[in-house]
């Protein structure tokens, strides 16, 4: 998938959500922090603040709304999964002005990289199941998170039904839209061949 730099607001104040569907103010802001970069990946901490007057009911966000966008083919990353889970969730309810965050682990999908000790045990966890396939050079990296009629959580299962169903419970109502965060840029450079696990 391409993207144009030229549209691209570079690191600052997160933009807020379009309103793909429906008429009312639900709007969102999401914010992207890099916290870590590693050899083997990143560690990010995101954020959503409800930025709208109403109770709001959002799925859990997943890593899979990162985009890494080479700056040299205008092209974005490609991710894959080491594993598929089972999971439950309530979804999240924020009142207005209120904000949800959480710590968010990606690996690089490249066979050169050598995972440290204390991380082996980790690296096919649910810590860092999801991974991007890097080469070297500098990427566009932001947040992007929709919700709209066709809406599917492959952990839960969940529908945009699921969802009207626990907003309606919690006194809330269902976001739907498109929010992007804050872009910022990485270098990544390729691991040393001399590093590479003996095979």
């Amino acid at each position: 998938m391409g993207f144009e730099i030229s549209s691209v607001a570079q690191a600052g104040e997160p933009e807020r959500s379009a309103k793909a569907e429906g008429n009312m103010n639900h709007a969102l802001s999401l914010t992207l922090i890099l916290l870590e970069q590693l050899t083997w990946g990143f560690r990010f901490q995101v954020t959503v603040r409800n930025e709208s007057g109403v109770n709001l009911l959002l799925p859990i966000p997943r890593e899979t709304g990162l985009r890494f966008g080479s700056t040299a083919t205008h092209q974005e990353a490609t991710w894959y999964t080491t594993c598929f889970v089972s999971a439950v969730s309530n979804g999240i309810v924020l009142q207005p002005g209120k904000s949800w965050s959480d710590e968010w682990r990606v690996g690089i999908r490249q066979p050169l990289i050598e995972w440290p000790p204390e991380e082996v045990g980790n690296a096919s966890s649910l810590d860092w199941r999801f991974r991007f396939e890097l080469t070297p050079g500098t990427y566009l990296l932001w947040w992007q998170w929709s919700v709209g009629n066709h809406f599917f959580d492959p952990d839960t299962h969940q529908t945009i039904s699921d969802l009207e169903n626990l907003a309606k419970q919690a006194g809330a109502v269902v976001w739907r839209g498109q929010a992007l965060s804050n872009r910022f840029q990485v270098v990544y450079a390729e691991p040393d061949a001399a590093s590479a696990p003996a095979v």
